[in-house]
């Protein structure tokens, strides 16, 4: 089995910041979003830090460094699965159907914000690696 290189991941991490950032400006922007369209993104913006997660821990059989990157990057991923989906809760009983991310919404805020906060922290994971 070969290592994974840093840069590789690094690149890696890298495009999916941009599509996370991208999924923040769909969601906070267009004037009517479907479940369906937020999860399906969501999802492959999920996968995509799991499959960055596990090249991560390959590194950490370099060094300590990656180690202390490793577990912050799984503390970002449970941020953004677990505190995404608390947000969704919230608000399942007021409307989590077919309108529920509608301009403006609480729920489309809350997202917006969870969403920005977990990008800072991974762009700041980035640079670490």
């Amino acid at each position: 089995m070969e290592l994974p290189n840093p840069i590789e991941v690094q690149k890696d991490l890298s495009k999916v910041i941009e599509n996370l950032d991208f999924f923040i400006e769909l969601i906070s922007t267009k004037e009517v979003v479907s479940f369906f369209e937020f999860s399906a993104q969501l999802h492959t913006i999920n996968r995509e830090l799991i499959e960055i997660q596990h090249k991560i821990r390959l590194l950490t059989i370099k060094g300590g460094k990656y180690s202390k990157i490793f577990e912050k990057f799984k503390k970002v991923l449970i941020k953004m699965l677990i505190e995404a989906r608390d947000i969704e809760r919230k608000y399942e009983r007021k409307s989590l159907s077919k309108n529920i991310f509608q301009h403006r919404g609480k729920l489309r805020k809350e997202l917006v914000n969870h969403f920005k906060n977990v990008s800072k922290e991974l762009k700041k994971l980035q640079k670490q690696i």
